[in-house]
């Protein structure tokens, strides 16, 4: 505690000294965040172990002793100063990153990740109208809960699909430009491969939980319709049969890929309904609107 009292201490004096520098580093970031749209940001990092340089840490002297309590060893700190010389792993690689959008488009319903962003001081707009448009976007697969909680969530991981589709967006849509100073916030927000994803911490949840069924009755008809109708499917069908064995000895996988591939199958299912759009249309200009029409 000591220790964090003058670090804060050092910081605040740090700050107060050299206040105008400050200022301008960060209009210079703030500058150059507006300006990512098009670029790829970055989004996780891995630590070069192999570039390394060494420093001098000034801590404690330290012994290993046997425990009778907890049945192994364990440090003691002692009174006597001592330098040690620590690795220091100056050269960040980029693991993941994601290509910045013109502009992302959040349905209405979505409120409480909306709600999140406004909070971080994102600006928003909204369409006065429906519009179809064709964006990029996600679908999620192999998709898993965290089993313990952490921070009050179960954080979620899933493997990620990008797409590109045509998805149709109510009136009262959020639609986020991307030239503000809050551009990482945003795109750290919205990308599902960043580490602090919305959607990894639960936000997006229920598009990850099915709506429809069908019975294994209906199914097995449907599966023969399917088959003699459609050659290239009944060529896929046995293929995947004679290949995955797992798959062919599941009754249940077996009837769901009929299922997934038939006009009753759920669309929202596991798909992101966050539209990417790298490009503006004028037919998007021409419905904007700065006050949400849902609340006129």
């Amino acid at each position: 505690m000591n220790a964090t009292y003058h670090m804060i201490q050092r910081v605040l004096e740090i700050a107060n000294d050299r206040y105008f520098e400050l200022q301008k580093v960060n209009f210079e970031a703030d500058t150059e965040s507006r300006q990512l749209a098009g670029q790829f940001l970055p989004l996780k990092f891995r630590i070069d172990t192999r570039d390394t340089t060494w420093m001098e840490f000034r801590g404690k002297a330290v012994e290993l002793d046997s425990s009778e309590i907890s049945g192994t060893t364990w440090v003691k700190f002692l009174k006597e100063p001592r330098t040690y010389h620590a690795p220091v792993f100056q050269k960040p690689l980029v693991q993941d990153s994601a290509r910045v959008p013109e502009a992302y488009l959040i349905p209405p319903q979505w409120q409480l990740p909306l709600e999140r962003l406004r909070l971080h001081g994102v600006h928003m707009a909204y369409l006065r109208e429906p519009i179809t448009l064709t964006v990029d976007s996600y679908r999620f697969q192999d998709v898993k809960w965290q089993q313990n909680s952490y921070e009050g969530h179960h954080r979620v991981s899933y493997r990620i699909i990008p797409v590109t589709e045509e998805r149709t967006f109510p009136r009262g849509t959020v639609v986020i430009f991307m030239n503000q100073r809050v551009n990482r916030v945003i795109v750290h927000a919205l990308e599902p491969a960043a580490p602090d994803a919305f959607v990894a911490w639960g936000m997006w949840d229920t598009i990850f939980e099915r709506k429809e069924y069908a019975e294994n009755y209906k199914l097995e008809i449907l599966a023969r319709q399917m088959l003699k109708q459609n050659p290239q499917l009944r060529q896929e069908f046995w293929k995947r049969v004679q290949s995955d064995s797992a798959f062919a000895h599941n009754p249940r996988e077996r009837l769901q890929f009929f299922y997934e591939r038939s006009p009753y199958w759920d669309a929202q299912y596991n798909r992101y309904p966050v539209g990417k759009l790298y490009t503006i249309p004028q037919k998007l200009k021409k419905i904007l609107t700065a006050q949400n029409p849902l609340r006129d």
